[in-house]
């Protein structure tokens, strides 16, 4: 038989790398969300555009969807009235 060569802090580093790789493209992604969502608000006021108001779901209140209301619980579980 032959010697093993199986190196585990390879691997481990490689692992780390990628999650550390997967957590900085969330986090870019969530910037340019929120960067492209201010944006669009703004442009939206500086036209003049007829557009509905943008609610967000939060606990306090519910939102009224389709006759129907959405409402999200403390545990970030929701709801359909």
């Amino acid at each position: 038989m032959g010697v093993s060569i199986y190196n585990p802090t390879s691997s481990t580093l490689i692992v780390l790398l990628n999650l550390a790789l997967l957590v900085y493209r969330l986090i870019i992604l969530f910037f340019l969300r929120s960067l492209f969502c201010g944006a669009e608000k703004i442009k939206l006021k500086s036209t003049k555009f007829m557009a509905k108001n943008w609610e967000e779901l939060i606990t306090a209140t519910p939102i009224k969807f389709n006759s129907n209301y959405i409402t999200l619980n403390k545990d970030s579980s929701i709801i359909f009235n």
